[in-house]
């Protein structure tokens, strides 16, 4: 299950800097619409920080020919100017990306509104913490539909489960109780 936000931004702001180990990035400033979901936004930021969520956020820009550019961002932080909400999203600098060729169309456009657009989306898709989990459930599954098969052992790092079919298990404990009453009365 993965949830999605997108979103029309504005450009509030673009700034060239350099990390602190000397790489250079751009920083965008977004500015959001209102009715913007700001907790799935949260929320991604702080997945994407924790790598807890596979988090994917991207702005897509036309230019005046109406070619389309897709640019992968990473979150920064948070912003708010002038009761606007938004966001500071942080892009690996490229001279190859032509951002400010993509970006000038929209800076130099003549109304607020028109044409090009800044299509901003996001997509949280949790990460299955624990694949052993997955497998085991698989064959847990395959265990209850089989008529042969009474048990499956499975390691990993040293660590060890056995699963059992559900008919073996009932049997088991039928068993084991049965032998308890047995010991009890004698």
């Amino acid at each position: 299950m993965s949830l999605r936000l997108s979103a029309r931004v504005d450009l509030d702001g673009v700034v060239h800097k350099h990390d602190k180990s000397g790489f250079p990035l751009t920083e965008l400033t977004l500015a959001l619409p209102s009715g913007v979901d700001l907790r799935l936004l949260r929320r991604a930021a702080r997945g994407q920080k924790s790598g807890k969520e596979d988090v994917t956020a991207r702005l897509h820009v036309e230019d005046e020919d109406g070619n389309r550019r897709t640019f992968n961002l990473v979150f920064v932080r948070s912003s708010t100017k002038d009761f606007v909400y938004g966001i500071v999203m942080q892009l690996d600098f490229n001279p190859r990306h032509n951002l400010e060729h993509y970006l000038s169309g929209y800076v130099m456009r003549d109304t607020e509104g028109a044409p090009p657009f800044l299509d901003f989306d996001v997509e949280i898709r949790p990460i299955n913490a624990s694949p052993l989990l997955e497998a085991a459930q698989g064959l847990q599954d395959t265990l209850n539909g089989s008529d042969t098969l009474e048990s499956v052992t499975i390691s990993y790092q040293g660590k060890s489960a056995t699963l059992t079919s559900q008919t073996r298990a009932a049997t088991s404990a039928a068993l084991t109780q049965a032998i308890r009453e047995n010991r009890e009365s004698n």
